[in-house]
């Protein structure tokens, strides 16, 4: 019987191999600074290797890795997941989507978050279940074989083991999230990218999660709220972190919004598989994006055109953090309209509120926002720049209500794109 791995879990060894190469594929391997192998598991015990050819007929796994430039400091791993479309054993398919590629190994990613990427290439037609039950499968056994082989072999720098992250899109965001739960305490943070969430039962300890995804169509819009609420509800009172944002839209893309947005690769960074504190240049940046669980609790908003209604965006979209989830009116809105938010707790520092999309249009040129402690006496704190669509206000008590009032001569449809808050 194979002799399982102590340092991290279970798992069978195996060798790291050379991948053949085509020009294509070293192309696109040049572009990024990628290097290619595949794992191939040793042999196993017979039962063992039975229960793997009945249920999964493999026992390798191509796969391509992102290295950071060379020091004697312990650095994170990002494992990344593709969707169905790039599933296979041509790894040449991976580049179908290229943008974790192309963020993760950046100049500007590297020096914020130096790392590793392990991105294993799923073979096709193959499944990490769409449940917990049973604990893990052959597939999320064998991905993780690979991940042990791998983190072993590297060396400068080492792998900070206490510091693994997963993400992954689509059919990738389902394995993102069923490895946070299947093996819990392993993987310090995960980011499932446009996967339709699911509630499970919470494993111990609590995983750290941050659900992105677009809203769907009508038909999906009702469930996925629900399970993410049920999914914040479950981990958080399990000890765990979890976020859950929406984009407003019914592509099946949420990826490549996802991941261009700092914040959430700030927050994945932040976290440890033991809880204990990463090192300052890794943390979160000074900003505490209001999106904070404790701060923004479920259902506590009022719209700007009419209260309590909204272009079906949630009025949370507008204090998220994130560039891409706009809050948007119902309609247009005009002078005596508000768009306001409920803190959970008193809360004090520096508020920086952002109009318009992403792309500058739709910016709020004549507006004020306005602070209350008990929501009934209100003060005029800041102004909104014509220039750039933003207010900045310092607080110099602390606030339990703030509402943004346009003052617009024509009434125009109201975008919120984020409210950041500096303690």
């Amino acid at each position: 019987m194979q002799k399982r791995i102590a340092l991290l879990g279970d798992g069978y060894p195996g060798a790291l191999l050379l991948y053949p190469e085509s020009p294509e594929l070293r192309g696109q391997m040049s572009k990024y600074g990628l290097t290619a192998g595949y794992f191939q598991r040793s042999e196993q015990e017979d039962g063992i290797r039975q229960s793997f050819s009945r249920m999964f007929p493999t026992n390798s796994l191509p796969y391509l890795l992102y290295s950071p430039k060379p020091s004697r400091e312990p650095v994170p791993l990002v494992v990344y997941f593709g969707g169905n479309g790039e599933h296979g054993t041509n790894l040449v398919d991976q580049f179908r989507q290229p943008l974790v590629f192309e963020k993760v190994t950046s100049p500007e990613f590297q020096r914020r978050h130096p790392c590793y990427l392990f991105a294993p290439m799923l073979p096709k037609d193959s499944t990490f279940g769409g449940t917990t039950q049973g604990g893990p499968n052959p597939l999320s056994k064998l991905t993780c074989d690979a991940l042990y082989e791998v983190i072993r072999s590297l060396n400068n720098p080492p792998v900070d083991t206490n510091r693994l992250y997963v993400t992954g899109l689509s059919y990738g965001g389902m394995a993102t999230h069923l490895l946070l739960w299947l093996y819990p305490g392993r993987f310090a943070a995960g980011v499932p990218a446009e996967y339709m969430v699911v509630a499970l039962k919470v494993p111990t300890p609590a995983p750290n999660c941050w659900f992105l995804c677009n809203e769907g169509g009508d038909e999906f819009r009702k469930m996925r709220k629900k399970n993410a609420a049920d999914n914040i509800k479950n981990v958080r009172e399990a000890g765990g972190d979890c976020r859950v944002s929406f984009y407003p839209s019914s592509s099946h893309d949420a990826w490549k919004k996802a991941w261009l947005e700092d914040s959430v690769w700030d927050w994945m960074f932040s976290k440890t598989a033991d809880g204990r504190p990463v090192p300052r240049r890794a943390g979160l940046s000074p900003a505490l994006v209001a999106a904070a669980p404790e701060l923004l609790p479920e259902g506590r908003f009022c719209t700007a055109s009419v209260p309590g209604k909204d272009a079906a965006h949630g009025p949370e979209y507008g204090a998220d953090g994130l560039d891409n989830t706009c809050y948007m009116s119902a309609a247009p809105v005009k002078t005596g309209d508000w768009w306001m938010v409920d803190f959970s707790a008193p809360v004090t520092g520096t508020i920086v509120l952002h109009s318009g999309t992403p792309s500058g249009e739709g910016i709020l040129k004549l507006g004020r926002v306005e602070t209350s402690a008990n929501g009934t006496v209100w003060t005029r704190a800041g102004t909104f720049s014509a220039k750039t669509g933003s207010c900045r206000i310092r607080l110099t008590a602390p606030i339990r209500y703030l509402r943004v009032l346009p003052e617009n001569r024509n009434p125009e449809i109201l975008t919120l794109r984020n409210l950041i808050l500096t303690p």
